[in-house]
């Protein structure tokens, strides 16, 4: 039984918009984009954190939002300050949860088109982690993404660092 595991970055208040950089998703007007980015070079602990969550054979099941952004910068990272995951990200099985009509251009990429009903048989079959990354808009954020992902007969856990 194939095991996914939630990874989002949230403050203390609650946002999740735009950890990487100051122009990662200004969505609504949001401005304090890159609010993760300086820690992870300077706690030791976040990185060896990031290291774990990544450093066992994944594939990512992203929300389409968070595919867009993420398709716009990783497949062009290799060989950058965060290459590591460029490679890992870029090698891996894309799930994306999306009701559009979409050609997508990152490889890898696989369509859900019925995200709880998908997701549930991901999570039966057999298979690499899948890592389910998620960004909120700050100015209403959306849950849904984690009611899909620990819906349904599997075990589940949520935990914290």
């Amino acid at each position: 039984m194939r095991r996914v595991v939630v990874s989002a970055m949230v403050s203390m208040d609650g946002v999740m918009q735009a950890p990487g950089g100051p122009d990662e998703d200004p969505t609504g007007g949001f401005t304090f984009g890159g609010w993760v980015a300086p820690f992870a070079d300077v706690d030791p602990v976040f990185g060896a954190e990031i290291g774990k969550l990544f450093g066992e054979p994944f594939d990512l099941l992203l929300g389409r939002r968070t595919y867009d952004i993420f398709a716009a910068y990783w497949p062009y990272a290799e060989g950058g300050s965060y290459d590591d995951i460029a490679r890992a990200f870029n090698r891996t099985t894309k799930y994306v949860a999306t009701r559009k009509g979409v050609d997508f251009t990152w490889k890898g990429s696989v369509a859900l088109r019925d995200a709880a009903t998908d997701v549930a048989t991901l999570k039966r079959e057999d298979g690499r982690r899948s890592s389910s990354r998620h960004r909120a808009r700050a100015d209403r954020g959306s849950g849904t993404p984690f009611a899909i992902v620990i819906q349904g007969d599997a075990q589940h856990g949520l935990w914290h660092r």
